[in-house]
């Protein structure tokens, strides 16, 4: 019993430095692009209807429209049930000044700077064996003008990511619970996030080999 106990201790302890190492990869990715990573409790993400009704209500621009937003994308319910896989959570933040909101509102290159950054950090997450990773990034997605008409693939399959908000996410709320500031409406800033969940792989990652 006592060496059961032992191997149990071992094996947690072995996921932790795991998930530190994951953590400290992240960090050094963001750092240098002046954005960054806050672990979150997965407990703190709850998905609700009322948030994804914000994309019909008033109508999105993208809704039925892009391949990764409402209703091309899993319902609330079937998000929930899958969350409950997901171990880990992390918010990437990246902040603005702004002296006019709508100087931002033609202007696309934060929130591809930002979608960039979570595909990259996705991408780090699979090279460090959590195979599962799933990113998200708010607003709808920029990488096309207009998206591929709907009997075509989507043109960027490994760089779009579906928004916190089409699975009814309140990323504000996230983020304002682990203590990042946020203002709403944007007044001197504007902060632009995204969301990397990750799964604990079953096995330790050192059990296995990954390239």
């Amino acid at each position: 019993m006592v060496a059961t106990e032992s191997k149990s201790e071992q094996h947690n302890a072995s996921r932790a430095r795991e998930t530190s190492n994951l953590f400290r990869a992240f960090e050094s990715e963001a750092s240098p692009r002046a954005a960054q990573v806050v672990a979150v409790p997965v407990e703190t993400i709850r998905p609700r209807h009322s948030v994804r009704l914000k994309c019909l209500i008033p109508v999105c621009e993208y809704y039925d429209a892009c391949k990764i937003c409402p209703p091309r994308i899993p319902g609330v319910e079937e998000f929930k049930a899958a969350l409950e896989d997901y171990s880990h959570a992390f918010l990437v933040v990246l902040r603005e000044s702004i002296v006019r909101i709508q100087d931002l509102r033609h202007n696309d290159s934060i929130e591809l700077k930002i979608a960039q950054l979570v595909s990259d950090l996705e991408l780090i997450a699979y090279q460090h064996g959590f195979y599962l990773a799933m990113g998200l990034t708010v607003g709808g997605c920029k990488l096309c003008p207009e998206c591929a008409p709907a009997d075509e693939p989507c043109r960027h399959p490994f760089k779009a990511r579906p928004s916190p908000e089409g699975f009814g996410i309140d990323i504000t709320e996230v983020a304002r619970e682990a203590g990042v500031p946020v203002e709403w409406p944007p007044k001197a800033f504007v902060t632009f996030l995204g969301l990397l969940l990750v799964c604990q792989p079953v096995l330790s990652v050192g059990s296995v080999l990954y390239n």
